[in-house]
């Protein structure tokens, strides 16, 4: 059986991000949607 690999990388982004999270009124976190939309603008680009 093959075993898994992990891959760990450090990005910085360079445009806005828009964050957002269950409470409107608390802190932005970063939620894996706006990240897969950011990287796929970028990578269609």
């Amino acid at each position: 059986m093959e075993e898994c690999r992990t891959l760990a990388v450090t990005l910085e982004t360079v445009t806005p991000l828009f964050l957002g999270g269950a409470d409107p009124r608390g802190a932005p976190e970063l939620r894996p949607p706006p990240f897969r939309g950011a990287m796929r603008y970028w990578l269609r680009a």
